[in-house]
C-alpha cells in the first residue's frame, strides 16, 4: 500500500480486490472519515484528481493498467 497525505476528512481507497477496501472502509468511517472506494484504477485516479481533496489515499502497489507507484505519482503532482 502507498499513503499519501493531504487535508480534508475524507480517504481515497483504490484496490482491484472488492474486500480489502471494504475493510478499510468500515474502520475508517468509524474514525469519521468519508470514505471514497474504487476498483477500477483510471477511475480512481480520475476522481482524486478531480472531485475532492483527500487526507488519507490507500492504493494498492499492483494494480491492473496503472501500478500504486504510478497513482501516487499522479496524485503527489496534484
Amino acid at each position: 500500500m502507498v499513503t499519501v497525505v493531504i487535508n480534508s476528512n475524507r480517504a481515497f481507497i483504490a484496490d482491484d480486490e472488492p474486500d480489502l477496501p471494504f475493510l478499510f472502509k468500515l474502520g475508517l468511517e468509524e474514525s469519521r472519515f468519508d470514505v471514497d472506494t474504487f476498483n477500477d484504477p483510471p477511475i480512481a485516479l480520475s476522481a482524486f484528481n478531480n472531485k475532492h481533496s483527500y487526507e488519507l489515499a490507500l492504493t494498492d502497489i499492483r494494480l491492473p493498467e496503472i501500478n500504486g507507484f504510478e497513482s501516487y505519482k499522479e496524485m503527489k503532482n496534484t
